[in-house]
C-alpha cells in the first residue's frame, strides 16, 4: 500500500492542498476575532505556560491521549471502507490545518520574537508524527474507497489485496499517533517549559 501510495503523487498534492488551505483559513480566522476573545486566549496560553514552566505532571493525560488517538485511527479506518469516505476525510484534514494555522498565527503575532520559537517547542514535537500518520491515513482511506467505489462497476476488480495492505498501513499510522500521544505529554512540557521562561 506505501508503495502504491507512493507512486500517487497528484493525490498527495491535492492533500498538501487541502491542508494549507486550512491552515491560511485558520490564519484568517485569527484576524476577525475581537480584541476580547484574543485577550482570554492570551490568559489561557499564559496559563499553560505557567503550568508547563512549573513541571507538573500531567497524571491521567496520557492514557487519555492514547483512548483518543486508538478511536481517531479507528475511525478514519472505518471510513475508509465506506464510499463516503473522501469528503469527511478532507475535512479532517482541513480542520487539521485550520486549527496549526490558527495557533502558529497567533503565536507569532501575539510575541513577534518569540513566537516562532514558541510555536515549534509547543506544536513540532507531537505533530511530526501526527500529522504524518494524518497525512498517511486520508490518502490511504481515500485510495482504498476509491478502489471499493471501482469494484462497483467492475465485480472483477480485487479487494482483498488492498484491504490487507489499508489493514497494515493503518497499524502504522496508529503507532505514529500513540508516539504523538507521548511526545505530546513528556516532550511538548519539557520544550514549553523552556521557552515559556522567554515571556514570563
Amino acid at each position: 500500500m506505501l508503495r502504491l501510495l507512493a507512486s500517487r503523487w497528484l493525490l498527495w498534492l491535492f492533500l498538501v492542498l487541502i491542508f494549507a488551505g486550512g491552515a491560511w483559513a485558520g490564519y484568517l480566522y485569527l484576524h476577525s476575532l475581537p480584541p476580547a476573545q484574543l485577550e482570554n486566549i492570551s490568559a489561557y496560553l499564559l496559563a499553560l505556560f505557567k503550568q508547563a514552566g512549573s513541571g507538573e505532571a500531567r497524571t491521567g493525560e496520557l492514557h487519555r491521549l492514547i483512548t483518543s488517538n486508538i478511536l481517531f485511527t479507528l475511525l478514519i479506518y472505518l471510513l475508509g471502507v465506506t464510499v463516503i469516505a473522501v469528503p469527511v476525510l478532507l475535512l479532517l484534514l482541513f480542520g487539521r490545518g485550520f486549527a496549526l494555522g490558527f495557533t502558529v498565527g497567533y503565536l507569532l503575532e501575539q510575541y513577534p520574537k518569540q513566537g516562532f520559537l514558541l510555536a515549534i517547542c509547543a506544536i513540532l514535537p507531537q505533530h511530526i508524527f501526527y500529522l504524518t500518520g494524518l497525512f498517511l491515513a486520508v490518502g490511504g482511506a481515500a485510495y482504498f474507497s476509491l478502489v471499493l467505489t471501482r469494484r462497483w462497476f467492475d465485480s472483477r476488480q480485487p479487494v482483498l489485496p488492498f484491504w490487507s495492505g489499508y489493514s497494515c498501513l493503518m497499524l502504522l499510522v496508529l503507532g505514529l499517533n500513540l508516539l504523538g500521544g507521548m511526545a505530546e505529554v513528556y516532550v511538548t512540557p519539557w520544550c514549553i517549559s523552556l521557552s515559556s521562561k522567554l515571556i514570563l
